[in-house]
């Protein structure tokens, strides 16, 4: 569950820049899933993706401890590209289509 998120800019771009996600783990004690542990979550495949070349919308496996994420990233439009928490052997990620990517961290 998203506890809270801020979006930080650089004056010299006038654009939010990133965007942090503080969340709540569901008090399981783990951050990160296990791997297959995956909920479906609707994501917009990108036409470069997709296997008609088209842009379309479609229901996809994501990782149970990112799935909160992703969802409310794709529903703010900065839409997912691809994603991995890492399972707790290494940093996860968010990559977005317009480039960047949130590099998850277990604290």
């Amino acid at each position: 569950m998203i506890l809270a998120h801020t979006t930080l800019k650089l004056a010299k771009y006038r654009q939010p820049c990133y965007t942090v996600f503080i969340w709540d783990s569901g008090g399981i004690g783990e951050i990160m899933c296990r791997w297959g542990d995956e909920l479906i979550v609707p994501v917009l495949i990108p036409a470069h993706l997709s296997h008609n070349g088209r842009a379309h919308w479609a229901n996809k496996g994501v990782d149970r401890c990112l799935a909160d994420i992703v969802n409310a990233l794709n529903k703010a439009g900065c839409y997912t590209e691809t994603c991995c928490c890492g399972h707790g052997k290494t940093a996860g990620s968010v990559k977005l289509q317009d480039g960047r990517e949130l590099v998850i961290l277990n604290a």
